[in-house]
């Protein structure tokens, strides 16, 4: 991204995805300006959104992305001659690094606390009663980390039904290599009998450790491989002392909000051009999430939405090969 000057917003590309529960079938990718707002901030108030800076003729309009936001925010307005549209609201989960790994530790329940150590206990079984977890830094290493987690990526139904697993491209794998030769990479996996099982993809920001790509082998799914590895890469952050903050990203997962201590309210937010095309796409996707709320919430009542959503995701671990 280029940054314009003097006023904090950048050119990118902005994607949005189109929905229908954890089923993504198109992403529309807008030329915008892009301000990214401080999570860690207080809650903002819809009087406090920056207004929509000029837009130059080559983009469709403005994106605030994880965006404090007050619960009162309204979903679609006309302002100051464009349209204002919230695209998406999530919660971003994170982690303050204060103190010694076994005083964060005490934020879980007992019962929790328990189980999470079982699971670490048993997943080092296969390895002589010793987790094997390797984390990858530098240029060469991270290369090698992106071989060994695409490998447990097209496993996952992340990677299948959603699109969001590691991207396995000449252009990533490039990125990769520079962030990683920048010193802003860290890159972990956990082996069973030398076999990879679960990967996480972090990026550093500052003093912020994000944790941005995850996945494992569903046929461990059972041993909870996942959680293992983040219970000892948040150890090893911790024992590290280098972080301010673990960033668990963008949505709602079991995971972000048993391991992270505080939570905001965030949205992306989207400034359009009052374009026919520009009101076409609103509306398309206000259809589309509208259709899924509703579609959710009728499985939910009737008992079916656990059962369709673990069907949905057996049906991409069969097409990927399994």
């Amino acid at each position: 991204m280029t940054e314009l000057p003097q006023n904090g917003w950048r050119v990118g590309v902005v994607p949005v995805r189109f929905a229908l529960g954890e089923w993504s079938f198109a992403v529309a990718r807008l030329k915008c300006l892009v301000r990214t707002g401080s999570f860690v901030s207080s809650p903002a108030l819809d009087a406090r959104l920056p207004p929509c800076p000029e837009l130059p003729p080559d983009v469709r309009g403005a994106a605030l992305t994880s965006w404090p936001v007050g619960e009162d925010l309204g979903s679609l307005r006309l302002e100051g001659g464009v349209i204002r549209y919230v695209e998406s609201r999530f919660p971003r989960y994170f982690v303050e690094i204060k103190g010694t790994f076994e005083q964060y530790l005490g934020h879980f329940g007992g019962k929790v606390r328990k189980n999470l150590l079982r699971s670490v206990r048993a997943c080092g079984r296969p390895n002589g009663a010793r987790l094997d977890v390797r984390e990858y830094r530098d240029e060469r290493e991270a290369c090698e980390f992106h071989r060994v987690a695409t490998g447990i990526s097209r496993l996952t139904y992340q990677h299948r039904l959603v699109g969001a697993g590691l991207p396995d491209t000449p252009e990533f794998l490039s990125a990769l290599s520079s962030v990683a030769k920048a010193g802003r990479v860290r890159g972990y996996v956990l082996f069973f009998a030398d076999q990879p099982v679960a990967f996480a993809y972090c990026t550093l920001t500052g003093s912020t450790i994000h944790y941005d790509v995850i996945g494992y082998d569903p046929t461990c799914a059972q041993l909870s491989p996942g959680t293992v590895l983040l219970f000892e890469i948040m150890r090893h952050v911790f024992d590290e002392g280098l972080f301010d903050l673990f960033d668990f990203g963008p949505g709602e997962a079991h995971y972000k909000s048993s391991f992270s201590t505080c939570v905001r309210r965030c949205a992306n937010i989207l400034y359009l051009k009052p374009t026919a095309g520009n009101t076409a796409f609103v509306v398309a996707h206000l259809f589309m999430r509208s259709l899924s709320a509703t579609a959710g919430a009728l499985l939910t009542r009737i008992g079916l939405k656990q059962k369709v959503r673990m069907l949905l995701r057996r049906s991409a671990h069969v097409s990927g090969g399994k």
